[in-house]
Formats: C-alpha cells, sequence, structure tokens
C-alpha cells in the first residue's frame, strides 16, 4: 500500500516545503563548514610541500657543490617544482657521461 499526499490540505505542502528548506538549509551550513576546513587543511599541506622541496632543492644544490670541491665532478642539480611552475631546463655544463670511470680504470 503507497501513502501519497492529500492535494485537499494546503498547509501540509507549505510545512513539507518549509521542513525541505530546513533540510537544504542545515545540509548547506555543514557543507560550508567542511570546505572551510578543507580550505585551511590545503593551505596547511601547500605550505608543508613548498617547505620540503625548497629543503631537498638546497640538499641537492649543497651535494653537487661538495662533490665539485672536493671531488671534482660536475652533476646537474634535479629541481623539484610545483606542478603549476614552469620547468626550467637542466644545466647540462661540460661533462661527459660516456667518460664516467675511465680515469679509474688507466
Amino acid at each position: 500500500m503507497f501513502f501519497t499526499k492529500s492535494s485537499s490540505n494546503g498547509d501540509g505542502d507549505a510545512t513539507d516545503r518549509m521542513h525541505e528548506r530546513m533540510l537544504f538549509t542545515s545540509e548547506l551550513i555543514s557543507l560550508r563548514a567542511e570546505i572551510g576546513k578543507l580550505t585551511a587543511l590545503l593551505g596547511a599541506s601547500q605550505a608543508h610541500g613548498d617547505w620540503l622541496r625548497l629543503r631537498v632543492n638546497a640538499l641537492e644544490q649543497e651535494r653537487a657543490a661538495l662533490l665539485l670541491k672536493q671531488a671534482g665532478i660536475y652533476v646537474p642539480i634535479p629541481q623539484i617544482q610545483r606542478q603549476d611552475e614552469q620547468p626550467q631546463p637542466l644545466d647540462k655544463g661540460e661533462h661527459d657521461f660516456e667518460t664516467v670511470g675511465n680515469e679509474v680504470d688507466e
């Protein structure tokens, strides 16, 4: 057996619409609160990612400088970049990877 709304009662329709509007409004409020939380979380995640990216890039530069100073070996320095940044071409320098290790064999 199916229950249907009686169209003879005009107050019931208005009450149903008001109830639906209240449910919609409370759902909207909870979704906006969730969006606020997610926005804050995204900002914190981006800040942590930026800090990590800068630290790794600095360590890669330091490592390359130490290899150049101590062993005279030039190595390209990889860079971690954000996806929205334009990539910079790697500095190939004068290093030839075909001859690596030949000095040791001679």
